[in-house]
């Protein structure tokens, strides 16, 4: 009998240890909190299942929270968060979320993350698209890997979230529309590479917000389209200090660095100043602006660089070569 029964203890606890540490797989696109979506049928949580995977090419969408969270998940495929929802962050062995080279993480709810102790961690070595909120995020929470890409998509505004950004991460700004004039909030980070990309910008858009922006780029600093109007980086502030550890290249729309502001402002940049194709460049206005060039300068295409608009006084300290090869200079 105690052997029988030893049998019996035995064969519970591997069917409790089964059900409790399975690993989901995703079987298809569908909703998270659909059976048929994954393999086994059953809805993850972190409390049935220590390893979640939606797989390349299947779409899951997180259409209600789930009960205890979610935790140990990768993204090899797409998860969307959808408006309204919020995905809770359970504590576990591993990183909650890994988002892999061929994943991406669309938000258009929330993700929350602990407020105490021990850390939640998000990595996201493919793409995170953002129009929601990351409720607790920080630098030792939220990592963005070499290659990754942050794009923001808020019509208006909206939070970039603090995180760790890789040299070799970029966040791109793509979702300002028609009628849109508030700046994205959380620039006083330190970037990988950063890119302003709203064709269908509309009005004129001023980084600082009417305050000091002191903006920190590990990588490149790369204008591509400013819609029908400009990016401003400082209008009507303090003025400020903009490291750009890479190049500083404005290839589409128009770009004002500094105007009424109340101080000068500066811009150290560790590779070039490129302005190409049909971006236009007004370093000053009114205000006086240092602009420290390690690399050179280039004007290629229909490129235009201004340095002076009105009455301010553009310093600049280039140690590469000037190089023109198409486009105007405005001195």
């Amino acid at each position: 009998m105690k052997g029988l029964y030893g049998w019996t203890l035995l064969i519970l606890l591997f069917a409790f240890s089964t059900s409790q540490g399975q690993t989901v797989t995703s079987a298809q696109s569908g909703p998270w909190n659909d059976p048929l979506t994954w393999s086994p049928q059953t809805i993850p949580t972190a409390s049935n299942s220590p390893s979640i995977v939606i797989n390349s090419g299947h779409v899951v969408t997180y259409d209600a929270a789930v009960t205890g969270g979610v935790d140990q998940l990768t993204i090899d495929g797409e998860l969307i968060v959808n408006s309204g929802v919020t995905l809770t962050l359970a504590n576990g062995n591993g990183d909650e979320i890994t988002v892999t080279s061929s994943g991406a993480l669309t938000n258009n709810g929330s993700i929350a993350f602990a407020t105490i102790p021990p850390n939640r961690t998000v990595i996201v070595q493919g793409t995170l698209n953002n129009n929601g909120l990351f409720q607790n995020a920080n630098a030792s929470r939220l990592f963005f890997n070499p290659g990754s890409s942050y794009n923001h998509m808020f019509a208006d505004g909206g939070i970039i979230p603090p995180a760790n950004w890789d040299v070799a991460s970029t966040v791109n700004i793509v979702g300002y529309t028609s009628g849109s004039t508030t700046p994205p909030t959380g620039l006083n980070q330190v970037f990988g590479n950063l890119v302003w990309n709203c064709p269908n910008q509309d009005q004129a858009i001023a980084l600082n917000g009417l305050g000091t922006l002191n903006l920190n780029i590990e990588g490149d600093f790369r204008v591509e389209s400013t819609g029908t109007e400009a990016l401003i980086y400082s209008a009507g502030g303090a003025g400020g200090v903009a490291n750009i550890g890479g190049n500083l290249q404005v290839t589409g729309g128009v770009v004002v660095w500094t105007t009424g502001d109340a101080a000068p402002s500066t811009i150290n940049i560790g590779g070039n100043l490129e302005v190409s194709s049909t971006g236009y460049f007004l370093l000053a206005d009114d205000v006086d602006l240092t602009v420290n060039v390690a690399g050179g300068i280039i004007l290629s295409d229909e490129g235009s660089l201004d340095l002076v608009g009105s009455t301010a006084t553009t310093s600049i300290n280039l140690q590469g070569d000037y190089t023109h090869t198409g486009g105007n200079l405005y001195v």
